[in-house]
Formats: C-alpha cells, sequence, structure tokens
C-alpha cells in the first residue's frame, strides 16, 4: 500500500484527522532501521561412482556475521537517551517532527551477532538390478532470521503496557534431513517411487510473549 497516496485527501480534508505528533514519531522511527549479513562459506566435496555403487559426501562451513542499528524508545525514566544516539527528528510525509517530547525518549542503538556452521551431507546409491535402485540421503540446512527480526528495537508503550522488541542475538535455524527410498523404472509404466522421509529442526525462531517489570508495573513483552 502507498499511503503517499492519501496526501491528496489528506491535504483536501484536514478537518477529518486528529494529527498526533508524538504517537506518528514513535510509530515512524520503528521503520528506520539497518541490518546487514555477511556470510563466508567453504565446501568441499568428494564422490565415486563403482559398477553399482554411487556416494558423494560433501562438508560445508559457513560464518554469518549480522551488523543491525535500530530505534529504541520509552519513557524518559528508562534511561534511553544513554543507550545510543538520540532521534531528534523524523519526517513523516514531508512533514518534520522534532523530538521535544516530555513523556519520552527515543535512540538509535547498535547490535551485531556472530555464529559458524558445519553442514555435512551424504549421498549413497546402489543398483539392485536394471530396474531397481535404492536412494539414501542425509543432510544439514539453515534457515536464517529476517532481517527486521534481528534488529535491537525496542518500544515500550505506558498506556497499553505492551513493549515490543527484536533480538540481535537470534541465530539460524539448523534443519537435518533424512531420506532413504527405493525407485523402480518400468519400461511401459514409467518410475515408481517409494520412500521414507526424517526432519529434525532446532533452534527454531518465533514470536514470543513474556512479562516484564518497570517501575512496578507489569509489561506484556
Amino acid at each position: 500500500m502507498d499511503l503517499l497516496l492519501g496526501e491528496p485527501y489528506l491535504a483536501a480534508n484536514p478537518k477529518q484527522f486528529n494529527f498526533n505528533p508524538a504517537q506518528s514519531f514513535l510509530e515512524s522511527i520503528q521503520d528506520i532501521y539497518t541490518s546487514e549479513e555477511s556470510v563466508s562459506s567453504a565446501y568441499i566435496d568428494a564422490y565415486q561412482q563403482r559398477a553399482s555403487w554411487f556416494w558423494r559426501l560433501g562438508l560445508r562451513y559457513e560464518k554469518t556475521e549480522t551488523s543491525t542499528r535500530g530505534a529504541v524508545s520509552g519513557p524518559t525514566e528508562a534511561g534511553i537517551a544513554n543507550l545510543g544516539d538520540q532521534i531528534t527528528s523524523v519526517d513523516v510525509a514531508g512533514l518534520t517532527i522534532e523530538e521535544n517530547f516530555s513523556h519520552f525518549d527515543a535512540a538509535f542503538v547498535e547490535g551485531g551477532n556472530s555464529y559458524q556452521h558445519l553442514l555435512p551431507s551424504l549421498e549413497l546409491r546402489y543398483q539392485l538390478s536394471a530396474s531397481t535402485r535404492l536412494k539414501f540421503n542425509y543432510f544439514e540446512q539453515l534457515m536464517r532470521p529476517q532481517y527486521f527480526d534481528t534488529v535491537r528495537y525496542r518500544r515500550i508503550n505506558p498506556p497499553t503496557r505492551t513493549i515490543t522488541e527484536g533480538s540481535p542475538d537470534l541465530e539460524a535455524t539448523t534443519i537435518v534431513n533424512w531420506f532413504a527410498g527405493l525407485e523402480y523404472t518400468h519400461t511401459q509404466v514409467g518410475k515408481l517411487y517409494a520412500g521414507v522421509y526424517y526432519n529434525d529442526i532446532a533452534d527454531f525462531f518465533y514470536d514470543s510473549r513474556v512479562t516484564e517489570e518497570l517501575d512496578g508495573i507489569v509489561y506484556d513483552v
């Protein structure tokens, strides 16, 4: 959705809208962030074809480094102004809103992470007959979190007693895959497959809800 398409209507009907500078400021700074990801990798692959056998063995090394910068906001008593570079203004639809509000502070805070993985893989094939073949596969893979989820942003909202935040400490989900199967080839019908799969997922990342107490008030995080 292009929000700028509503500007002509807003300009022509200003009395139909109530502009809240503080709320607009808080909502706009959440969209101001940077997230960089650098991946270094190396791979070793070996294979051999025999009369009835084929095997392939691989090993992949990956190192991931992330660097983020996001907006943190909350009540002045939370000490947010000391966490990073203070946000002094923000542009909203061509209008500059200065941060001169007395009930909250906002700052840009940096974060980052570094992690590494070894990802092996194995493939085996055995020709039982001219028409029948056994297969076995094992491999590991990664699923990295979304960029915005790794940004160190935090918004404390006293009226609703909620806190939303990201986590630069998130690491990739690892997925282990197993497959064993039988392949049969018929000259007239085609190919028939029968197989068994198994997947093991570790370090899965998801949105969570906990509570946190600030100045005697319990917030939903």
